[in-house]
């Protein structure tokens, strides 16, 4: 990931990761990638995954006050799709 951010590869460590995945698997070693539905809550950034879950209203909300729920994770504060919301899947892919 570049910058913990989801759907980017981290260009100084993996810039070449498609031929190093087909290089495991001639190898018989296969590749499996973890995925945490958690985004990186990166407000006034450029991020678009972030701001285009914000703007198509797809993460889940706070019982409390209706505010996108933050969490915590590997990218620090995060949010989480919520895969109940019918803009969610479509999102997502």
């Amino acid at each position: 990931m570049d910058n913990f951010k989801a759907f980017t590869i981290d260009p100084k460590n993996y810039s070449d990761l498609p031929t190093l995945v087909e290089e495991l698997h001639n190898n018989d070693i296969h590749y499996v990638p973890i995925l945490e539905p958690g985004i990186a809550q990166r407000v006034g950034s450029n991020y678009s995954v972030y701001n285009s879950g914000v703007e198509t209203n797809v993460f889940i909300k706070s019982f409390f006050n209706g505010s996108d729920f933050t969490g915590k994770g590997t990218a620090g504060d995060v949010v989480y799709p919520d895969f109940f919301h019918d803009d969610t899947i479509p999102w997502w892919k």
